[in-house]
């Protein structure tokens, strides 16, 4: 299981999300995706989640969505 936070560093509400979890991201018990730093894995992220900005995903080892926030 992973946790992946999608951010841009044009969203105000992706920053402060980016607050609430910097201890998980801090630890690497989640990843931070960036929409200008990794744009494409972003888009495809969004698409085949149906993710917006910001977006908590939870994914299983088998890539199956378990949690969207």
């Amino acid at each position: 299981m992973k946790g992946i936070l999608i951010t841009s560093d044009k969203c105000e509400p992706c920053q402060e999300m980016k607050k609430e979890f910097a201890d998980l991201l801090a630890s690497g018990e989640i990843e931070e995706k960036n929409l200008e730093k990794d744009g494409d894995e972003v888009a495809v992220l969004m698409q085949k989640y149906q993710a917006n900005l910001p977006s908590l995903l939870i994914i299983s080892n088998s890539g199956e969505l378990i949690l969207s926030i």
